[in-house]
């Protein structure tokens, strides 16, 4: 996992980050639990944008899309304070 690669690389190689602030953030796991609902979130958007937006993109492309952003949206567990924002956009 991140974090634990990140505190690996903290605990060997403290000179590497100066700023106490970014160190006290990396040490932190409710931030790394975050990142991965944000990416869980984000990652299908994304791809939904990316197809959307190529210049073959048919209106066919664009609804498909928009279905599989919606299922995603809807896989996601309730545990993710992320999902009922998703929702309503």
């Amino acid at each position: 996992m991140i974090a634990d690669s990140i505190l690996c690389i903290l605990l060997e190689h403290n000179s590497i980050i100066t700023n106490s602030n970014i160190y006290l953030l990396i040490q932190d796991n409710e931030f790394f639990m975050k990142y991965h609902y944000i990416c869980s979130i984000w990652i299908p958007i994304k791809e939904c944008i990316n197809i959307v937006e190529a210049k073959s993109a048919s209106l066919t492309d664009c609804f498909m899309q928009i279905i599989k952003l919606a299922i995603a949206i809807f896989c996601l567990p309730s545990s993710n304070p992320f999902k009922a924002s998703a929702i309503q956009i």
